[in-house]
């Protein structure tokens, strides 16, 4: 694809970083933050399958791992949301498919809380309090799921955007 595909992706994927630290995590909603950037990764692997999917889930993680106030260990969202980004992008579907998108973002959401307390379990036991695991796995499902009946249609709205400037006026680009 084009240059200008991939930079369109990446201002949209750090728009979505903003956003989820600057914005969501400040609601102050009961149980986990709205993942406004794993729901950007599952429909971008969705989309464009898993090679994609792994590159911009590992840059977004990495994002949010560098990113204030991370207190995690550097590197963990990095590798959960590339290994998220992989296996989204190989449930690949069509595009009028509705219920499989849903579906992968929820499996994504419950990887992501379960890797990430088993993870923080292992490095450092005090730090975790497994009490609180389900409230947040049920409110991370529950949040990804209203975000994605947003951000999946959007970018393919902005996806099929793309192709038709591939295809008109930025054709020799």
């Amino acid at each position: 694809m084009r240059w200008y595909r991939r930079l369109v992706e990446a201002m949209l994927l750090l728009l979505a970083v903003v956003l989820q630290v600057g914005l969501l995590s400040r609601l102050g909603l009961p149980g986990a933050t709205p993942d406004l950037v794993l729901v950007f990764v599952v429909a971008l692997a969705l989309q464009r399958g898993p090679l994609i999917g792994c590159v911009y889930g590992f840059g977004a993680g990495l994002m949010l791992d560098l990113t204030p106030p991370s207190t995690g260990v550097l590197g963990v969202t990095a590798l959960l949301l590339l290994l998220i980004g992989y296996a989204a992008g190989r449930a690949k579907s069509d595009e009028h498919a509705i219920l499989r998108p849903l579906a992968v973002v929820s499996v994504s959401a419950v990887f992501l809380v379960i890797g990430y307390a088993l993870i923080a379990g292992l490095v450092d036991r005090r730090s975790l309090d497994w009490h609180s695991v389900p409230l947040v796995l049920v409110t991370e499902v529950l949040y990804c799921l209203i975000l994605a009946t947003f951000v999946i249609p959007g970018l393919a709205w902005v996806e099929r955007r793309m192709v038709v400037l591939q295809e008109g006026p930025f054709r020799g680009l």
